[in-house]
């Protein structure tokens, strides 16, 4: 085994916690452990984690992080219980991760496709891209260029390209980041699996100074927009 879990002790309003630890290994932060660890060895870890939630405790639907911690390396929190209405279910054809030409906000002015926060200088990778975050808060998205739900749905290419896709981007960006989120199931607020990685504002407010003026602008603008975007109840009464 690979993995240590361990069933975490929440108030009951707060649903349920696990915690997986890496056992095979000296204490690292993530990104240590993803350049220092063969490509087997990570992607046998994602699949162990994936096989406990899954198989063995029949856990579909939840919240997954990883977090470092000075004393613990890194850990992976995953929390679940909690009944959550999902996202709202589209045709593949508007999917924004599979489709360039798809507005990121349907039917707001100004219109803004899902190519244009494609951030191309991290996105020649063959399994995976990087975008800016379709509500201009302080992170990247990492999604699998083919279309899946869950992340033990990738094959061993597409897990460890998604993984690595982001350390590549926190290392070309000299940017620690705060957490790493892969929400499943009804956690998720899309359809398509994406990974999220938020950073401290200050450092990404620097970062953004490196952008043109362009990219500042878009980021902006999608700020401006999901201000605007219905709740999403209301969006849910208007698809009936």
């Amino acid at each position: 085994m690979r993995t240590s879990c361990q069933d975490c002790s929440l108030p009951s309003s707060q649903g349920k916690k696990l915690e997986f630890k890496c056992t095979k290994m000296p204490v690292k932060d993530f990104c240590t452990f993803m350049d220092a660890e063969p490509k087997l060895e990570i992607v046998a870890f994602f699949r162990e984690i994936a096989a406990e939630l899954e198989n063995n405790r029949k856990i579909l639907d939840f919240h997954m992080r990883i977090v470092n911690s000075e004393e613990m390396g890194f850990k992976v929190e995953v929390y679940y219980g909690i009944e959550k209405s999902g996202p709202v279910v589209l045709p593949l054809s508007r999917c924004i991760s599979c489709h360039p030409n798809v507005p990121i906000f349907p039917g707001q002015e100004p219109v803004v496709e899902a190519r244009e926060c494609i951030l191309e200088e991290f996105s020649s990778h063959p399994y995976a891209i990087c975008r800016i975050d379709g509500k201009g808060r302080c992170g990247f998205v990492i999604t699998p260029i083919r279309h899946v739900d869950r992340m033990s749905e990738l094959d061993d290419e597409e897990l460890y390209g998604l993984w690595s896709l982001a350390v590549q981007v926190l290392r070309q960006t000299h940017l620690p980041f705060t957490t790493m989120i892969l929400n499943h199931g009804t956690y998720r607020n899309v359809e398509h699996l994406h990974l999220k990685i938020w950073v401290e504002r200050s450092l990404y407010e620097q970062y953004l100074t490196q952008w043109t003026d362009e990219r500042q602008e878009l980021w902006l603008r999608l700020q401006e927009l999901a201000l605007k975007r219905p709740k999403k109840g209301l969006r849910l009464k208007n698809k009936v």
